[in-house]
This record gives C-alpha cells, sequence and structure tokens, in this order.
C-alpha cells in the first residue's frame, strides 16, 4: 500500500526498497509505543518519598524530585536537615490538600533542630491558595514553625509546651489573604527540648477559585444589536421618505 501511493506521486521505488517498507514501518510503530511508553512512565507522579536514608522512593530537590496530585505539585529545595522517614503529598477534602513529613523508627528524640524548605503549587489556572494549617503529633516540648518566604511575615506557628504529655493532632490554622497566590515558598523549621520527640508534622493548605473576569460577549451582542436596531430604522425612515 505505501509502494503504491509513491507510484502515484511519480516516485518508483526498487525491489530491494519495496521489500523493505514493511520493516521500516514495523520498526517505526514499535519506536512509537516505546516512546509512548516512555512518556507514560515519565508522567507518571509519585506521591510518597523518603528521607534520611530510609527505605523507599528517595526524595530529590529541583525537578528531579517533584511530588504531584492533580493540578499541585510540591518541589523541594531542602529536605528535612534532621531525621529520617517519609512525606506524603495527600488530598485531604474538597478545596484542602496536605503534605505530611513522618519521622520513623518511633520518633525524632530531642534535642534536634531541622529544616525542610519546599514550593507548593497550583497548576491549573483555576484557583489559588486562600489558608494554611500545621498539624504536630509530638510528646513533649516541641516547637514547629512555618513562614512563606515570598513576604516576611510568618503565617503558622505552633508551640507545644507541655512537658513529658503527648499532644496528638496539635493544630493551628489561619486563613490568610495571599493575594492570588499559585505558588508559595514553604520553610519549616521544627525544634525539640529535651525530653521530648516528634512523630509527625501535617501541612494542610486551602484554595479557592479565582473569581473570573466579566465575559466580553453579552456587551458585544448588545453593541450589535444596537447597530442592526439603528439600520433598520434608517431603512424604514429612507423607504417612508420615498413613498411620500
Amino acid at each position: 500500500m505505501f509502494s503504491s501511493i509513491l507510484q502515484r506521486a511519480g516516485f518508483k521505488p526498487s525491489f530491494s526498497m519495496q521489500s523493505s517498507i514493511p520493516r521500516l514501518l514495523m520498526a517505526a510503530a514499535l519506536v512509537g509505543g516505546a516512546g509512548s511508553l516512555l512518556s507514560a512512565g515519565s508522567a507518571k507522579a509519585i506521591t510518597t518519598c523518603s528521607f534520611g536514608g530510609f527505605a523507599g522512593t528517595a526524595c530529590a530537590t529541583g525537578a528531579g524530585g517533584i511530588l504531584a496530585i492533580g493540578d499541585k505539585t510540591v518541589t523541594f529545595s531542602t529536605l528535612p536537615t534532621v531525621g529520617q522517614g517519609t512525606i506524603t503529598f495527600l488530598n485531604s477534602v474538597q478545596d484542602f490538600f496536605a503534605l505530611k513529613t513522618n519521622f520513623q523508627d518511633s520518633a525524632l528524640l530531642a534535642p534536634a533542630s531541622g529544616l525542610l524548605e519546599y514550593d507548593i503549587s497550583i497548576t491549573s489556572g483555576l484557583q489559588n491558595f486562600k489558608g494554611v494549617q500545621l498539624s504536630v503529633d509530638a510528646f513533649g516540648k516541641t516547637t514547629t514553625e512555618e513562614s512563606e518566604l515570598s513576604s516576611p511575615s510568618r503565617f503558622v506557628t505552633l508551640t507545644s509546651t507541655n512537658s513529658l504529655s503527648p499532644i496528638p493532632n496539635s493544630s493551628l490554622f489561619e486563613t490568610v489573604n495571599f493575594t492570588g497566590l499559585t505558588t508559595l515558598k514553604v520553610k519549616a523549621t521544627y525544634d525539640l527540648v529535651n525530653p521530648a520527640s516528634l512523630s509527625s508534622f501535617t501541612s494542610t493548605f486551602e484554595q479557592t477559585a479565582i473569581p473570573k473576569a466579566p465575559a466580553p460577549l453579552p456587551l458585544l451582542g448588545a453593541g450589535m444589536a444596537l447597530g442592526f436596531s439603528r439600520k433598520l430604522r434608517s431603512r424604514i425612515k429612507a423607504s417612508a421618505s420615498a413613498k411620500a
């Protein structure tokens, strides 16, 4: 079939080329199939990675270590500097999504001070950030803080002060005016005073729809209707004058 198309176009392939055409088409099909498999594999997003030498898919900084769910991504710039465990990106409920840093081998023990930095983005262009919550599962005196690096103000601080008593899921939520931001640069610090331990901390983000600008089409339609009515009145006047 392919050789007949070439002949109609004025090109006459030799016998050897005719015999190689099926092989060329097969090779092209295999390459195309392999390319689609590679694309599918590279497009597969991960939602959990490990840090500090813990087992599993290791977290990475930059474009090679992006966690993704739907239209939301997390890109690390600094992985947790103290401790080992996993970081999981997950959906919470509608309009909420969370990043959980979970320390393994029981918990991170005091004295310890660590840092985690990342960018979190909404890529659809339909939503932006509205609020943020920080939840901490700790025992003893621990301080966990988060800052939005694009602005000088810290947006969440959570301190556990009850010594030697577990405080699971202590949390603080703030609705913040992010002025339409679709990317936040987050810096999280965690400090433990002996005796204390930290099992996990979770950052939960709230999104809201970006207000839509008024559509220009109704205004254009009204203008066209007004222009048509003017032309119609002019024709009626011209017709009446001709009859007079």
